[in-house]
């Protein structure tokens, strides 16, 4: 059971080789590690990695494939799955990077939380939502 916790937030990382797809905390560890304070600490991996809700302080920003399964039983109702709609609709970063060459060390995976819930890959610089997930 995940517990969760919604923030809005830029991905912002470089070539990190955050790219497990359900390693847990392991790609939020890598990015934090690695950009530390930067952009004062404005971005989904570390707004995740220091937050403290409901008395935990165990957060992480999902790989892909743990938001895939997020999706199938929180994501919407109608969502072939039977979902249970506690999700909020929109799009949601993952801590998993598409590639780590030069050509895709900007992107990173994530999940569509409206219509048949496709991950997708995103330009690192956008600001979408993110969901901070304990185990």
């Amino acid at each position: 059971m995940f517990l969760l916790y919604p923030v809005n937030a830029i991905f912002l990382h470089a070539t990190l080789r955050s790219t497990d797809q359900c390693d847990r905390q392991c790609n939020t560890e890598i990015i934090v590690n690695q950009l530390q304070n930067y952009n004062d600490g404005n971005y989904a991996a570390k707004l995740c990695a220091d937050l403290v809700a409901f008395g935990f302080d165990d957060w992480y920003l999902p790989a892909a494939g743990e938001l895939a399964t997020l999706y199938q039983q929180l994501g919407p109702t109608d969502n072939g799955f039977d979902g249970s709609g506690d999700i909020t609709l929109g799009d949601y970063w993952s801590s998993t990077e598409r590639g780590y060459d030069q050509f895709y060390d900007h992107l990173v995976w994530g999940q569509r939380f409206w219509g048949p819930g496709h991950q997708m890959v995103i330009d690192n610089f956008f600001s979408i939502r993110c969901r901070c997930v304990r185990k």
